[in-house]
């Protein structure tokens, strides 16, 4: 049993017979403490369950059920607390006309459930569930907001922005891999290589081999249009080091997935039975990381995949030497490398590794809705004793703006391909609201 205690607290100085301006009806000072228990997690994870299952093997013609040992616990497990803080104002003035808010908020999740200290591998399991480490998201959100009525017309304008980071605190990671949390971990970064250029001839990237050894991204010999990659540390070797925070080698944040400066726009007007609504929102900066998962696009030949063996329009802007004989003639300034027909792994010394060069800016505003519509006056409805008659147009995803090559930048965290192949529809409906 756990209890989670919370309370808010608020104040509207305006109605203070001391306030002096008239304009503004309401200045209202908010504050609000609390904790939960999240929710985010399996149920009964302290309790060793023992897995039933239908075997692999036949028994006298039919498969048995069979019983594994249990995975170890530990009786100490207990919630993981999310505390909450937040400050904000609430602001009408004009006679309402204008209304503004604003929110700073910091959310805490405490006692995170972890997989404990690394056991021997003899042990056969891994070692149980613990609370350990904090995360910390913090951010503020504002609104403004103004509405008018002049004569028959009237409109409205809405806009938000918000931001927030998300940060572990701390957390119980001896090693301090980088494939796990660790303190100081910003959530959404991304730890790659830096791209140089690309190599001019196969001599040079001969030549460079006996100074900056790059076999650990390929166990092969780097050619001319293959990537030429930032020794970093200086030691003369492109690797990961031990791909720890106190060693990480040639790798560094290249990028950082959290979407910031989230923002919307909603417009609204009306003039006698003519009425316009439009909704835009977007996102201010978010950097997208394509070498990975399914949002890989670059053209890895036959063989590769239903996303990597087709061509798209993007793909020609690749290495070709200055005294190539492809009709498309020479592009040594390339966005992308040297292409490998064949499969036979040679593409992976230029896209198995995050590198700086492919991260796109996610950043993009997009109008999702627009509608106009006509309502029809009343002194005709009403001869067919009809209480309203309206019509509409509306619009949806009809203009995006947006530099990203290949995905809809509201599809990148999901599946099929970063919505490439299922990007969200531009969509025109016709229709009528009709009551009695």
């Amino acid at each position: 049993m756990a209890g989670f205690p919370s309370f808010e607290l608020g104040y509207n100085v305006a109605k203070e017979n001391f306030w002096p301006i008239e304009e503004i009806s309401m200045f209202k000072l908010r504050a609000s403490n609390g904790s939960l228990g999240n929710q985010n997690v399996g149920n009964y994870l302290y309790v060793p369950r023992i897995p039933v299952a239908n075997g692999f093997y036949l028994f006298n013609g039919e498969r048995e059920y069979t019983a594994n040992v249990p995975n170890l616990t530990s009786i100490n497990l207990t919630w993981e607390t999310v505390k909450t803080k937040d400050i904000g104002i609430d602001i009408l003035a004009l006679n309402n006309k204008l209304g503004f808010s604003f929110d700073w908020y910091r959310s805490d999740i405490e006692n995170m459930s972890t997989n404990g200290t690394s056991l021997p591998a003899v042990l056969g399991t891994s070692s149980p569930l613990v609370n350990g480490g904090i995360s910390r998201t913090q951010g503020w959100e504002a609104e403004v907001n103004w509405q008018q009525t002049l004569g028959d017309f009237k409109y409205n304008i809405r806009a938000t922005l918000s931001d927030y980071k998300q940060t572990i605190v701390s957390f119980p990671n001896e090693t301090q891999l980088l494939s796990d949390f660790y303190t100081g971990r910003d959530l959404g970064e991304v730890w790659g290589l830096q791209w140089e250029g690309w190599f001019a001839s196969d001599q040079e990237a001969l030549d460079r081999e006996s100074v900056v050894n790059q076999r650990w991204v390929h166990n092969s010999q780097f050619g001319e249009g293959d990537t030429k990659y930032v020794d970093v540390n200086g030691d003369g070797v492109i690797n990961n080091g031990t791909g720890t925070v106190e060693d990480h080698g040639d790798y560094t944040v290249i990028a950082n997935t959290t979407p910031r400066y989230q923002y919307g726009l909603t417009l609204g007007a009306s003039y006698k039975g003519f009425d316009f609504n439009a909704f835009i929102q977007g996102v201010g900066k978010r950097d997208i990381a394509p070498l990975t998962g399914s949002l890989k696009k670059q053209f890895l030949g036959p063989n590769q995949g239903p996303f990597h063996s087709n061509v798209y329009a993007e793909h020609l802007d690749y290495y070709r030497p200055a005294d190539t004989d492809s009709p498309l003639g020479a592009n040594t300034d390339s966005y992308f490398a040297r292409p490998y027909a064949v499969n036979n792994g040679k593409n992976n010394r230029n896209y198995s590794k995050q590198v700086d060069r492919y991260i796109q800016n996610g950043a993009y505003a997009r109008l999702k809705t627009i509608q106009l519509g006509y309502t029809i006056p009343s002194e005709v409805t009403d001869k067919y004793k009809i209480d309203r008659f309206r019509i509409f147009i509306t619009g949806e995803n009809l203009l995006t703006v947006s530099d990203l090559l290949f995905y809809d930048p509201e599809s990148v965290a999901g599946q099929f391909s970063g919505g490439s192949s299922y990007p969200l529809s531009k969509t025109f409906s016709l229709g009528v609201n009709l009551s009695f």
